[in-house]
């Protein structure tokens, strides 16, 4: 029987045929990495869709609400908007959930949390079936009082016509 810490020992001695050894070696960490890469830009890119569909989620039914009060039908306009921003045979995604909520601090903000699964296509062999995704937003109406000043010329250069022009009448 050949012990473990003398057979490595040989074969770090010798270097004859180890480029095979050593590429075999590296193919498993090497995989890993660029399955990750791949399984994680995918992630990523379904992550940004998710978000966006948030957002257009929440304002659309933040928009719909008259007031203060969160009702069914605003609740079906913001899940109108996700589900057409947010398909999930664009995004390949399993087990998509969309939850809107009043925030009970401010009744004029409505606050949303998406998630997701995207499968994984290379890291499944390690293991990993889907990667979870999930977003948070939020909107809020809030009008500010605005003023508006109305700036009339009634002094008499108004009669006046301007240089190398014609003076038009604008009403009958």
């Amino acid at each position: 029987m050949i012990r473990t810490g003398a057979f490595l020992r040989r074969l770090a001695d010798d270097t004859a045929g180890n480029a095979l050894m050593l590429t075999a070696a590296a193919l498993v960490p090497l995989t890993i990495l660029v399955g990750s890469a791949v399984d994680l830009s995918v992630a990523y890119m379904a992550q940004a869709k998710l978000q966006n569909a948030c957002d257009s989620a929440v304002l659309a039914g933040r928009q719909s609400m008259q007031g203060t009060d969160l009702k069914k039908g605003n609740r079906d306009e913001a899940q109108k908007f996700f589900d057409f921003n947010f398909t999930s045979a664009s995004a390949n995604a399993r087990n998509v959930r969309f939850d809107l909520e009043q925030n009970p601090d401010d009744r004029q903000e409505l606050v949303a949390t998406a998630s997701a699964d995207v499968p994984t296509s290379i890291m499944a062999i390690f293991g990993f079936e889907t990667l979870p995704i999930s977003v948070n937003c939020d909107a809020k109406r809030d009008q500010a009082h605005n003023d508006i000043v109305l700036v009339l010329d009634v002094t008499g250069s108004m009669a006046d016509v301007p240089s190398g022009g014609v003076m038009r009448r604008s009403f009958p």
